[in-house]
C-alpha cells in the first residue's frame, strides 16, 4: 500500500495524541472511518503508549500515518484481516513499511538528482520537458502540471492579505515539489514495467493534490475537475481569470481534450475495484 504514495509525502505520527487529533479530524470531516481501519490504528497507538527504541516508534508512526491517508482516500481500504494482527506481527508490518518507504525515497531522490529535476514555478515546466525522454504519457503530465501551475501563480499574484499570500506560497511549494517527485516517479519505473492500475491511480490522485495545493484550495475533486474541463471546452472565449496566463483557448482546449482523451480509455472489467491492490506482488 506504502507504493501509492510518491515522495517521502507519508506523516509520521508517534505521538499518541497526534493520532487521536488526526483521527477526531477525520470523523469530524464524515469520512467513513471502517472498523478495520479503526482497529488498526488502536493497536498501533497501544504499541505507542509502551517503551519502544527510537527506529520502532518511528515506524509505527509512519504506518499510523498511512492508515489515516488510506482512510482519507475513497478507493482504497484496509482489509478486515487486520483486525485478527497480534503487536509482533503489527511491529513487523511497520518495520517493513519503514525499510520500503526508505528504499523507494531513495531511489526516486537519486532519479531526481540525475534528471536534474527542479520546479519553482510553471514557466519551467517547457524547459524541462524538453530535456526529459519523451512519450504521450509524460507530455499530458507536463501540460497538466504547467496549467494548475499558472493558475496557481495568477492566484497568488491577486492576494492582497499578506498572510494568505504566505500560507499560499507554501502550500505552492509542496505543489511544485509534488510535481516534481510525480515527474520522477515516472521516470524511475518505466511505464512497460509499471502495474497499468497502480500507475493510473498515482497520476490522478497527485494531480489532484498539485492542483489544490497549488490553487490554495481546500478540496478539488474528481468530478470538479471533468467539470472545470468540460467548460473550458465549451468556451468558445476564456476570460483571463479562467486560464493560465499565457496560453491561448485554443491551446488550453488542445491540450484538456487530449488529458480527456487519454484519461477516459477502456477501463478493466472489474471496474476498478480497490481490493486488486492487495494481490499485487
Amino acid at each position: 500500500m506504502g507504493r501509492f504514495f510518491v515522495g517521502d509525502t507519508i506523516p509520521r505520527l508517534p505521538d499518541p495524541r497526534e493520532i487521536n487529533a488526526r483521527l477526531k479530524d477525520v470523523k469530524t470531516r464524515k469520512l467513513p472511518v471502517t472498523p478495520a481501519a479503526d482497529a488498526l490504528l488502536t493497536k498501533t497507538l497501544l504499541l505507542l503508549l509502551r517503551p519502544l527504541e527510537a527506529a520502532d516508534r518511528d515506524a509505527l508512526g509512519l504506518l499510523a500515518g498511512l492508515v489515516l491517508l488510506v482512510v482519507e482516500d475513497d478507493y482504497f481500504y484496509i482489509p478486515e484481516t487486520t483486525e485478527q494482527v497480534g503487536d509482533e506481527r503489527l511491529l513487523e508490518l511497520a518495520r517493513g513499511l519503514a525499510r520500503v518507504r526508505e528504499r523507494e525515497v531513495q531511489r526516486l531522490e537519486r532519479v531526481v538528482a540525475a534528471h536534474r529535476l527542479s520546479l519553482v514555478g510553471a514557466a519551467e515546466v517547457g524547459h524541462l520537458g524538453a530535456r526529459l525522454p519523451r512519450s504521450a504519457e509524460l507530455e499530458r503530465v507536463l501540460a497538466r502540471l504547467e496549467i494548475h501551475l499558472r493558475q496557481g501563480e495568477e492566484i497568488l499574484r491577486r492576494h492582497s492579505d499578506l498572510a494568505r499570500r504566505s500560507a499560499h506560497a507554501a502550500r505552492f511549494a509542496d505543489a511544485c515539489t509534488r510535481a516534481v517527485n510525480l515527474i520522477g516517479r515516472l521516470l524511475m519505473v518505466p511505464q512497460e514495467q509499471d502495474h497499468a492500475r497502480l500507475r493510473k491511480r498515482i497520476v490522478s490522485r497527485e494531480l489532484r493534490l498539485i492542483e489544490i495545493d497549488a490553487l490554495g484550495a481546500a478540496a478539488v475533486s474528481d468530478k470538479e475537475q471533468a467539470a472545470e474541463a468540460a467548460r473550458l471546452l465549451a468556451q468558445t472565449g476564456v476570460s483571463e481569470s479562467d486560464v493560465p496566463a499565457g496560453l491561448g483557448a485554443a491551446e488550453i482546449a488542445a491540450r484538456l481534450a487530449e488529458i480527456g482523451a487519454a484519461e477516459a480509455g477502456p477501463e478493466p472489467e472489474d471496474e476498478e475495484q480497490g481490493d486488486w491492490f492487495f494481490d499485487m506482488e
